[in-house]
Order: C-alpha cells, then structure tokens, then sequence
C-alpha cells in the first residue's frame, strides 16, 4: 500500500482489513502513539516508509529511523534516535525525490539503477544493518541486493536445469539454468529470461523430474542459448 493520507482517527476496524489500521499498528509499535497526520509512501509487513507529522521515518518492527537529507549534497541521512547517524552518500533528497514512490513509481539513483518502494526501503535497511556510518551510494545498492528475497528452484536432478528469481536493485530478475556434467563437476550457465519465460517453465514443470540429456538439451536451446549470461562457471549457482 503507498501514497495513502489519512488521520489516525477512525472508527474501529480489523487491522487485516483496512490499511490505515495496520499503519496505526505499526506506529504504536515503534511508539509514534501521538501520530495526528500519516503519508504512507510504501508499507509492508514489518517495514512502513512514511511521512508522520512532518518528519520521514522508515519503520521496521518496533525500529525506526528519521530520514533526512544534507542542503548540500544528494544524500540520505539515516537517523536513529540517539544513535550516530547513517550517511549514504550521492543518495536521494528526502523527502523531494522520494514522492514518486507514494504514486507506485519508481526513482532512479544516479548509478541508473532503478527502485520501486519495496526496494527502496531495503536499500534504507542494508545501510542500517551494514554496522557503519557511511556508504557509497554504489556499495549500498549491492548489499541491498545481496538481502533481497530470491527463489531458486532445481528442475530436473538427472541432467541439472532449472529456474529462479531475484530481487536486485529494486526489480524482480528472472533466470534460467543449466549444469553440463563432466568428471569435475557441473559447469554451470544462468541466463536471464523474462518473467513470461519463467511462467513458461513453472508450467511446462509443475514437478521435478528426472530429464535426460536430449529434454536438458532442448531445455538449454529455449531457455539459455540466445540469451544474456549472468554467471558461468563450474558449480556456480546464482541463488
């Protein structure tokens, strides 16, 4: 849920069942129980990104975080009551260049790397939990997308294919592999395909199975040759 405004006023509602309620919920947690005026700019689960009274917070449990920027550098400045804050340097103004967010759009880092809410407050989160005071906004962005959530799936356990997907730098990669086994082990090729393709797989495989050679060969030609490599190399994995 993003770009939501509302007062914490109102009558009451299950907390599953109306966003404000879980934001409220959320709020209390993290005690901002006085909380008059909320713009939710992205909220999940655990991890509420938001304007109250005045002031940008990132949330996450009973955590949070103030978010603001230097005057003179695009930066984005972590803040931890009480604690030492968190620079990440060549950032986001906030909250200025963060608005997009709130209207389900994305914004751009000046590495050209693009991220939606869920990924932006991830970003927020691996310089958070990184243990130092200062990032560069290129190493950020590569931790974030080390603790984003992935799947990997193994197809077929005979000749070694298989599919999976990854969370990296705010949108969701899908990609296809296969192992060609030889005396030293698998060597190992992942491709990137769309997320048609990866459709095309959960449905052509709804279970794994044991393929031979010529169904892994035709595996390869419709799903690996002709596309971009993202890794390869013996029993090297993307997951």
């Amino acid at each position: 849920m993003h770009g939501q405004r509302f007062a914490l006023e109102y009558a009451s509602l299950k907390p599953d069942r109306h966003p404000a309620m879980q934001a409220r919920e959320m709020l209390r947690k993290a005690r901002f129980a006085d909380a008059r005026d909320v713009l939710a700019i992205h909220m999940e689960a655990e991890i509420l990104l938001a304007i109250v009274d005045g002031g940008t917070w990132l949330i996450e449990g009973t955590q949070r975080w103030g978010l603001s920027s230097h005057p003179y550098e695009p930066c984005t400045c972590i803040t931890p009551p009480g604690r030492e804050t968190i620079v990440v340097h060549n950032a986001f103004n906030v909250p200025d260049e963060i608005m997009p967010l709130a209207h389900g759009k994305s914004i751009r880092s000046i590495t050209g790397r693009d991220w939606d809410g869920a990924g932006f407050c991830r970003l927020l989160l691996a310089a958070v939990h990184g243990g130092r005071t200062a990032y560069g906004i290129d190493e950020a962005e590569r931790a974030a997308a080390k603790a984003m959530p992935h799947g990997f799936r193994i197809v077929s356990k005979l000749t070694r294919f298989g599919c999976g997907w990854r969370m990296l730098f705010g949108r969701r990669q899908h990609f296809a592999w296969i192992g060609d086994t030889r005396p030293g082990g698998d060597y190992v090729t992942t491709a990137e395909i769309s997320e048609a393709e990866y459709r095309q797989i959960e449905a052509e495989y709804p279970e794994a199975r044991d393929a031979g050679r010529e169904e892994g060969e035709a595996f390869r030609k419709k799903y690996v040759d002709g596309h971009a490599v993202l890794l390869q190399g013996w029993n090297k994995y993307l997951d």
